[in-house]
Parts: C-alpha cells; sequence; structure tokens
C-alpha cells in the first residue's frame, strides 16, 4: 500500500506499538514507515522518537545502530533537542558500527542547523 501511494498515514500509532518487537527485520520496516510519515503526524513522531530513544539503550548493537540512524533521519521542526543526547552518548559507543552511524549522525544535525554545537570527541574510533 505505501508504495503504491495510498495513505497509511492513519495507522501511525499501531505502528508505533509495533516497533516494541525483538525483530530486527520488523523494526527495520516499522522505522522505515515512522520515518516516512513523520512529517505528516509530528505530534505522532514524538511518541515515536520515545521508542526510538528506548532502543537506543539496546544490548544489541544493530539495534541500537537502526535506532540511532532513523532517528537522525526524522525530519520534524525541533527534532534536535531529542537527538542530540542518544548521538552524543552513541560517539562513545563500544560498537563501530554504532560510532559509524552516530558520525554520520552528527553530519545529519549540522545539515538541520549549522549553528549548533555538536561537541569534539577525540577518541571516536
Amino acid at each position: 500500500c505505501m508504495t503504491e501511494g495510498t495513505d497509511v498515514s492513519s495507522v501511525f500509532m499501531e505502528m508505533v506499538k509495533a516497533s516494541a518487537t525483538v525483530d530486527v527485520v520488523q523494526k527495520k520496516l516499522v522505522f522505515l514507515y515512522m520515518v516516512t510519515f513523520a512529517g505528516v503526524k509530528p505530534d505522532m513522531a514524538l511518541l515515536a522518537i520515545n521508542t526510538l530513544r528506548k532502543d537506543c539503550d539496546n544490548p544489541n548493537p544493530m539495534i541500537r545502530g537502526l535506532a540511532l540512524r532513523n532517528m537522525c533521519n526524522l525530519r520534524m521542526p525541533g527534532i534536535i533537542e531529542y537527538i542530540h543526547q542518544p548521538v552524543m552518548n552513541a560517539l562513545r559507543d563500544k560498537s563501530s558500527y554504532v560510532r559509524r552511524v552516530a558520525v554520520l549522525g552528527c553530519a545529519k544535525i549540522h545539515n538541520l542547523q549549522t549553528n549548533t554545537e555538536i561537541g569534539s570527541e577525540p577518541s571516536i574510533y
């Protein structure tokens, strides 16, 4: 439905609830949906941010990186205040994949708001 141009933004809340799963493939699809429709439903996207922030603390580095990447891809007003701290935490993560996603997230933060001070992290590798 989504790829055919049908408006499926009405099921946003159900998708947020569906993101509370351990299945990585399902999480990827749900996060793709959230990123796609966050601009249409910015008030409900705040709930998605809470879910993504919880997944940034997941023991699995793939889940942490996936959540951080999708959180940085959300395009809505005021998103920087929600993603700044998870990005900074991920820069110090023990997983190189999560650190890589965090570095890319810093670039996205800078593109969104060029006057944002991201901070310097001397040991990101």
